[in-house]
């Protein structure tokens, strides 16, 4: 008898009480999902623990092997690689990872059904904390990593863009650095194979000593890890930080990538948003989009969806500025033009203090889509691995995508706009509140089509849409605020 796969779990994974997080990576096989975690006594790092954990598709449940190679080390990534497990991590001499110790970064090949270790190597610069970030499969079967490397004085703000090669085999066939400035931070984030063997690794340099802002980064090497292009995306008007953490192809040879932008402080609520861009093979940016979800925001990473569209995750950060913040972890669906499609949150804990986050997202052989991250409760005291197995619909439990209110978002003190009545039979109004205006409506199904679009005169603070023709169901509006795109959750019912 045929089993189908478990469509909805949510795990937590908690070792000796010990403070855990799951790393930047996941991997589905015939039986299981895999992710990496790494857990840290309370409040120290003395005793780090690295673990893959091992959910069975079927029936949610749970086990863990322990991974220790070294004397200090964590694991922050997996990939699949035919019939092996390629985990990826950081080995260190000291019990402190982040006391500024000499580190390497190693990669080792794993049995993909025992978990039995085939074979490990190190990879590093002497007296270097050398940093790997999402590690990638090549097309001939290797690893190609970015990141980043700097020195072991505290004045270590003078980090080099990384980037490294092996061979399918793991010999290491280069590792370089390139940087622009001596006294500027460059960090390298997700990478990308091009179809002439080079790379595009997405970053950020944060310039400024102390550091003062960030340019986007969108730099290219070949296949032997020489540099191609080395392209700035440069902060503008009242932006002071722009992140770039992971890049996907969208075809004809451009792409598209996510991370975070940052806005000055003294602009007010909202100064954190999440962040897509598209450009060319050459990295010539094609445009740009912000979302403001809530106060704080921002995308970790992403993964093609079953669509042609994607899925990014991060998180979002109710009441920022006070002691009483509720950061959610988040999953959204964005077009390949960058427009959301749908957006929605989710927390352990929905009451007291909580800091949740998503670092990666996986989209699943059965059309669901698995997320993972971290999350601890409102006394800080307990930090675990979180593991979320959802539908296509981006859901937690079935037919939330006709659900009013516990999804709708944004949410908070950050909303700009009101739109009621919801549910309609067919009219739909969208207002400002005071000191916003409104550019443009666009309005999507839940299939992610677009049902209706409108561009706005200047300084307009109130529109109302005819939906009367529209078939009952979920949609989702988007709308420019003050140049910006928020995002509403609505149904039409007849």
């Amino acid at each position: 008898m045929l089993q189908g796969q478990v469509t909805y779990f949510n795990v937590q994974f908690d070792y000796q009480n010990r403070l855990e997080t799951s790393g930047y990576g996941s991997v589905e096989t015939d039986t299981f999902y895999i992710i990496p975690s790494k857990g840290a006594s309370p409040f120290q790092s003395t005793g780090d623990t690295s673990f893959l954990l091992r959910i069975n598709k079927f029936t949610a449940q749970l086990d863990y092997k322990k991974i220790v190679y070294f004397k200090g080390q964590s694991v922050t990534s997996v990939l699949k690689k035919n019939n092996t497990l390629v985990v990826q991590g950081s080995s260190y001499s000291n019990v402190k990872e982040y006391n500024y110790v000499d580190n390497n970064r190693y990669l080792a090949l794993l049995d993909q059904n025992t978990l039995d270790t085939l074979l490990v190597r190190e990879y590093g610069l002497l007296n270097k904390v050398d940093v790997f970030y999402r590690p990638i499969l090549t097309s001939e079967g290797g690893i190609f990593s970015a990141g980043y490397s700097y020195g072991l004085q505290p004045q270590y703000d003078r980090s080099s863009l990384l980037v490294f090669k092996c061979d399918s085999n793991l010999n290491q066939q280069f590792l370089k650095l390139y940087s622009v400035s001596q006294v500027n931070n460059h960090f390298g984030g997700g990478a990308v194979e091009t179809p002439d063997k080079g790379f595009i690794v997405v970053g950020t340099r944060h310039v400024g000593n102390p550091v003062k802002y960030s340019y986007g980064l969108i730099v290219k090497v070949d296949s032997l890890g020489n540099q191609v292009f080395w392209k700035e995306i440069p902060h503008q008007g009242d932006t002071i930080d722009l992140i770039l953490v992971n890049v996907k192809p969208i075809g004809n040879g451009n792409y598209i990538a996510v991370g975070q932008l940052v806005f000055n402080p003294q602009v007010g609520p909202g100064w954190e948003r999440s962040w897509v861009v598209g450009f060319d093979g050459q990295g010539n940016l094609l445009w740009s989009k912000a979302y403001a979800e809530n106060e704080r925001s921002g995308w970790q990473s992403m993964t093609p969806s079953h669509d042609g569209n994607f899925y990014a995750c991060g998180y979002e950060r109710d009441f920022a500025d006070t002691d009483d913040y509720l950061q959610y972890a988040t999953i959204s669906k964005l077009s390949p033009n960058g427009d959301l499609i749908w957006h929605r949150k989710y927390s352990v804990e929905p009451t007291g203090k909580h800091y949740d986050n998503f670092f990666n997202v996986l989209a699943t052989s059965d059309g669901g889509i698995l997320c993972n991250g971290t999350t601890y409760g409102h006394d800080g005291s307990l930090q675990n691995a979180w593991v979320m197995k959802m539908d296509a619909w981006g859901c937690a439990s079935p037919g939330c995508q006709t659900d009013v209110g516990v999804q709708e978002l944004p949410v908070g003190k950050a909303t700009p706009f009101i739109l009621w009545p919801n549910p309609t039979t067919g009219e739909l109004n969208i207002e400002a509140k005071e000191n916003f205006t409104l550019g443009a409506i666009r309005i999507f199904s839940s299939d992610g089509r677009e049902v209706f679009n409108q561009s706005l005169s200047d300084n307009s603070t109130r529109f109302s849409a005819s939906l009367y023709n529209r078939p009952e169901g979920s949609y989702v509006c988007s709308v420019l605020v003050n140049g910006v795109w928020h995002v509403r959750q609505f149904v039409v019912v007849k």
